[in-house]
């Protein structure tokens, strides 16, 4: 059986940034990040897996090219050409690493999905398919259940990459372009979601406990979703309620988590503010609660920023979790750190998403202030007409920022934590 080489060209492809590549390389191997900036620093080629057959190849040729990493394929050489001590460090590597894991090499899989090697890893966006796109449509979701059951070239350890700050605005952009290509049934989910959540949190005294256990398990839906579009498949309103057939006790597992934390938040400002300045503020009246106020205005100020500072830390954890339970089959508490450490090391980004995020919600309140006094001008004092307008005017403005705000999610964390297949 003819059998070929996979072998590093020491270039990278078009448009890749080195540090990008050098990143998702030593994460997608787990190689020591010295060892994988001397293979591609080579400049000569560099065999990293000897004699396998051209299939796997293949399969070897896709995971390192999606990351932006020349690769070629060629004919098995008796006399591998000389190399450094990294040399075939790949193969070792990988070998090993599949041992641990009991797993049998990877076996052939020549439908997988073939992806253009960028810089970043967000999902591929556009107002359009091809039709080279729709015809795949059909099979993919076939190829998402065969990829659960064939070996993979490197085992599965998802660990977050480091990413540059201006990939803040990179992931608003992809998730615009992923809300333009399918808007109404975006929208459509999206309305289903609200009205799924919004009546169970007016459910007295329980309502808010349901609806923390049930978001989570929800937005695993949405991220599925959203990964479902990703890989030219189509999802369905439906596809909203898979987390409860997928992860469902890890999901709520989350929602449990986030009821502990903000209960004990919330019992740290109590116990910050005392009991003292809530009693007067439940059963007084308006002089004796602002007279409390000034009291213990240094308490409160206190509290409030122990509690701002506690709070971020939560937000950041909680922030990819439901995506790597729902997307990555991690437990709740290992994506919850797994969470953590994502936002920590990436929170130049993270500050450039959040301040774009700031600014476009300003010029949406200034936009949804000037179309609502266009309503109030066009139905000329009817109160009927307003209210029906305003009925029509808020799912049309709010339905499409909800949906880029949940895609904004799924893109920032397929950057992070690039797929490997």
């Amino acid at each position: 059986m003819e059998t070929i080489d996979v072998v590093l060209t020491g270039k990278l492809l078009p448009g890749t940034d080195f540090e990008t590549a050098a990143q998702k390389l030593a994460t997608l191997t787990r190689l020591d990040r010295a060892k994988v900036e001397r293979l591609l620093n080579a400049g000569q080629p560099t065999i990293v897996k000897k004699s396998v057959s051209p299939e796997v190849g293949e399969q070897y040729r896709a995971a390192l090219t999606a990351i932006g990493v020349a690769v070629e394929l060629q004919p098995c050489r008796i006399e591998p050409p000389a190399a450094d001590d990294s040399r075939l460090e790949l193969e070792k590597n990988a070998e090993e690493r599949h041992r641990e894991a009991e797993q049998p090499p990877p076996s052939p899989n020549s439908e997988s999905k073939p992806q253009e090697p960028t810089s970043n890893s967000l999902p591929a966006s556009g107002p359009g398919r091809t039709e080279e796109q729709q015809e795949k449509r059909t099979s993919a979701s076939a190829r998402s259940n065969r990829r659960n059951d064939n070996a993979k070239v490197f085992s599965h350890n998802i660990q977050p990459i480091q990413v540059p700050p201006a990939h803040g605005w990179l992931w608003i952009k992809a998730a615009i372009a992923m809300f333009l290509q399918a808007p109404w049934r975006w929208m459509g989910i999206l309305l289903v979601y609200a009205l799924v959540l919004f009546p169970l949190a007016m459910i007295p005294y329980l309502g808010s406990l349901l609806s923390c256990l049930v978001g989570p398990v929800l937005t695993g839906g949405l991220m599925v979703a959203a990964q479902l579009q990703s890989q030219d498949d189509d999802f369905q309103i439906t596809t909203l309620f898979q987390g409860f057939s997928r992860n469902r006790n890890q999901l709520l597992l989350i929602g449990f988590f986030s009821l502990l934390c903000f209960f004990l938040l919330g019992a740290l400002m109590f116990l910050f503010v005392g009991v003292g300045f809530w009693g007067p503020m439940i059963g007084g009246d308006a002089q004796q609660t602002a007279a409390m106020v000034g009291r213990n205005s240094p308490a409160m100020l206190l509290g409030t920023l122990v509690v701002l500072l506690l709070i971020t830390p939560v937000i950041m954890a909680f922030w990819f979790a439901p995506c790597l339970v729902a997307l990555e089959d991690l437990s709740a508490w290992d994506s919850l750190k797994l969470s953590l450490r994502a936002t920590l090391t990436n929170w130049l980004a993270f500050l450039v998403y959040g301040l774009l995020f700031f600014l476009l919600g300003v010029a949406g309140s200034i936009f949804f202030g000037v179309a609502a006094g266009g309503v109030g001008a066009f139905s000329s004092g009817n109160s009927m007409a307003m209210i029906f307008l305003f009925i029509l005017l808020i799912p049309l403005a709010g339905l499409p920022a909800m949906a880029v705000t949940t895609l904004s999610y799924y893109t920032g964390f397929r950057d992070i934590f690039p797929s490997d297949h």
